[in-house]
């Protein structure tokens, strides 16, 4: 098997490795040495370099040049495990030592990004992110985690330091706590002469040092000179396509790589056949990734460069941006001009054109009176990138095996765990087991609904039957078919329950062959601009009744939840984020849930809020937006202090306050006796930034930035298991909705944050008049 993927590979252009333990037989069986055949490099490293408890000596067979720095073997200078029987062995030897699993993956990443390939954007105004993430970035709609890149990138530049290990500052992800000059035996690229302190390691992995030094020749694969030992001979038949991009410069791709080739090229590849006659076995260094931080009057000036998401273009698919384009650069009178223009000369082809079916007869009556080749044409005129789509259409979508792609929809890679002989196989036992299940009814009434929905579809010639089980040949695929109750819908007869029928592929093992290298990405509430009143009445309806009843079952539960979020997506501001959190907790209940005190408060409160609340709106025009800096201290050797300092969009300083909590104060926050507080202060000063110092601001953005990971996840959920920081959230949420202020929440690099000297009680420069007082007393506890 190996063997049959590496020629594919080979042959496909795609990077491949082979690992196994260097001194295995494996490597002389025919099927491997077969892979030697073509062009190939070889890396052997000791996996105790790389964390693993013996010095297991491990050989890579690749194609990928940047993995030859893994090329380490073992200095000598640590212990060793013995070695024991296979058995007892057989846990610890299962996997690879996860430092070498990151060294390889970062390998493959140096690789790619050599070859032309975009790296991560380190920063959102520069990220490419699908349509709906996009749409919900512009409405303020900020995702939690780290799903997108920061407004501003963390550290100012990134640097490699390579060298012997006892020549580095340090050997594990630290901050460096002074300036460290770098030595002559330490390359450092892109050169510096020193690194600031503050500088923070953010990787480090051991390397072959002779591979990584600079040379004062640029590199090449191919030379005049004679071949090395060992090496391996090149031609079209191990993959090399030939190709003369330059007059006297042919080129050869190798994989994915274009490597230059001078004359003479047709000499044998001087690949080396092991990683020792490339890298002698010298004293082993260390690569350390670091990140240059920037001072705090660098990354204010980058702050306030940055826009606010709101500001920012994203989440309008193509087409319709270019549609608004065209709207706002012509005339309504020009546009309805063309729109009559285009209609009639569709209207006048469509009259032209012989629309006779000549598909598959299954076909046939569903696709009866539809104007295919008209849409076609269409489709060709519009310049739209599935250009199958009418034949897909005309002959229908398989069930199962591949699904054919659209270049069109998000690239999304998905393999069949089963094939469709192996699914036939299965089908009798499968039939009989989809066909007992439907036997028991859990609710009538979706049943009955189902049922009838389903002879609906059979009339207008979508499905055949009813059979029965005798009547389903043995090789034929049942897919049972459930309703899920989707709210409720007037109809004639007055109001009915909204039944929506799906089929379960997936129990029917159909889905299980499914290839597809696309995703559907559908258009969330953040895309739609659209509030249905009807949603509003009857989510009003749905919880006035449930509260008169003093409860609700579980799965009711769960289907309000949903509708809620739908809704909730459209109002503006954070403030129900406790009460979904109530209602998730009651969701975990078992069958009648009995309403309480906190659960009927969640659901009064989100039945006012979509009634009520301020709908979310899309701006033409930028607000101002106004930039807030916040921090906490806490060490044992001063009094804790919370610190703040709002600037203006030009980067002018508008406010700045700094208080310190009392000892009393930090005991009633610390009821439950924890050993740090740093959380909740970091937490606490975020909201009373907000409070204090943005009180006066409304109709306006606000970016938010604190160096808490913990507070700026509570921060961006409006939600905390804190009782403090639970009610801190509740009063930004109210100032939030009531100030009409759209917050952004961002973190920054401690070392970058202004804030920090004023929550330590540093004045320096900071204007006195500037400065608001408060009471954290007051402010934290009530």
């Amino acid at each position: 098997m190996c063997a049959e993927v590496w020629h594919f590979c080979w042959s496909h252009g795609v990077f491949c490795s082979i690992a196994h333990p260097s001194r295995s037989i494996m490597w002389l069986t025919a099927s491997l040495r077969s892979c030697q055949s073509s062009p190939f490099l070889s890396t052997s490293l000791h996996q105790c370099m790389f964390g693993s408890y013996r010095r297991k000596a491990t050989r890579l067979l690749h194609t990928v040049p940047f993995l030859q720095k893994l090329g380490v073997t073992c200095d000598g200078a640590h212990a060793h495990e013995p070695w024991r029987s296979p058995a007892c062995n057989r846990a610890k030897d299962a996997g690879l030592p996860p430092m070498l699993c990151k060294s390889f993956a970062q390998a493959l990443v140096d690789q790619l990004l050599a070859c032309g390939a975009r790296g991560p954007a380190c920063s959102l105004a520069n990220a490419s992110l699908s349509l709906s993430l996009g749409a919900r970035v512009t409405t303020a709609a900020q995702p939690s985690g780290r799903k997108i890149p920061p407004l501003v990138p963390e550290f100012s530049r990134t640097v490699k330091v390579s060298g012997p290990a006892d020549q580095l500052p340090c050997t594990s992800k630290t901050k460096l706590l002074s300036a460290w000059t770098v030595p002559k035996t330490v390359f450092c690229t892109p050169f510096l002469s020193s690194l600031p302190a503050g500088s923070k390691c953010l990787r480090a992995s051991p390397y072959a040092p002779r591979g990584m030094a600079p040379t004062s020749e640029p590199a090449t694969f191919a030379s005049t000179s004679e071949p090395t030992a060992g090496a391996e001979p090149c031609s079209s038949a191990a993959g090399a396509e030939p190709c003369s991009s330059a007059a006297g410069i042919p080129t050869i791709v190798m994989g994915v790589v274009l490597i230059p080739w001078f004359r003479g090229a047709s000499r044998p590849l001087p690949y080396p056949s092991s990683a020792a006659s490339a890298t002698p076995n010298v004293k082993s260094g260390l690569e350390l990734l670091f990140g240059i931080p920037w001072s705090p009057s660098e990354f204010v000036e980058q702050a306030c460069n940055a826009k606010h998401p709101r500001s920012l273009d994203q989440g309008v698919p193509i087409g319709m941006s270019a549609c608004i384009d065209h709207l706002c650069e012509h005339s309504s009178v020009s546009v309805a001009r063309e729109r009559t223009a285009e209609l009639r000369k569709w209207m006048l082809r469509k009259k032209e054109l012989d629309e006779s079916f000549d598909g598959p007869e299954h076909c046939k009556k569903i696709l009866a009176g539809k104007p295919l080749k008209l849409f076609g044409e269409m489709v060709k005129a519009a310049g739209h990138a599935d250009a199958n789509l009418v034949r897909d259409i005309q002959n229908g979508f398989d069930l199962l095996g591949e699904i054919p792609s659209s270049s069109v929809l998000p690239k999304k890679t998905t393999v069949a765990s089963l094939s469709i002989e192996d699914v036939r196989i299965a089908t009798p036992a499968n039939q009989r087991a989809i066909w007992e299940a439907t036997r028991t009814c859990r609710d009538p009434e979706i049943a009955s609904e189902v049922y009838r929905l389903t002879l609906e579809e059979r009339d207008k010639g979508w499905l055949t039957g009813p059979f029965s089980l005798a009547d389903v040949p043995e090789t034929a695929i049942v897919t049972r078919r459930f309703g899920v109750r989707q709210g409720v819908t007037t109809t004639a007869n007055g109001v009915a329950a909204k039944i929506r029928p799906i089929d379960d592929f997936t129990e029917s093992l159909a889905n299980l062959t499914c290839t597809c290298a696309e995703t559907i990405d559908p258009h969330s509430v953040n895309v739609i601009v659209a509030g249905i009143l009807r949603r509003k009445r009857e989510l009003v309806s749905t919880i006035e009744s449930i509260v008169q009843q003093g409860g609700v079952h579980a799965k009711e539960l769960e289907c309000l939840r949903g509708r809620l979020q739908f809704a909730e997506s459209q109002v503006f501001g954070r403030g129900a984020a406790q009460r979904m959190r109530a209602i998730s907790k009651a969701m975990k209940i078992s069958g009648f849930v009995v309403l309480d005190d906190s659960l009927t408060e969640a659901l009064l409160f989100l039945k006012d809020r979509v009634l009520h609340g301020e709908a979310r709106m899309i701006r033409a025009c930028d607000r101002s937006t106004y930039h807030l800096f916040t921090d906490a201290s806490y060490e044992a050797d001063a009094p804790a202090g919370l610190g703040g300092i709002l600037y203006s969009d030009r980067g002018l300083l508008l406010r700045w306050y700094s208080e310190s909590a009392d000892p009393d104060v930090l005991e009633a926050i610390n009821k439950e006796g924890k050993q740090g507080l740093i959380y909740e202060l970091e937490a606490c000063a975020a909201v009373q930034g907000v409070v204090q110092l943005c009180n006066s601001l409304s109709d306006c953005n606000l970016i938010c930035y604190c160096d808490n990971e913990a507070a700026l996840a509570a921060l961006i959920k409006c939600a905390s298991d804190s009782p403090v920081v639970a009610s801190q959230l509740n009063k930004l949420s109210m100032l939030e909705d009531e100030k009409g202020i759209s917050i952004w929440f961002e973190r920054v690099e401690s070392s970058a944050n202004p804030a920090d000297d004023p929550s330590r009680f540093v004045f320096g420069k900071l204007p006195t008049n500037f400065r608001v007082r408060w009471a954290p007393g007051e402010e934290l506890l009530f």
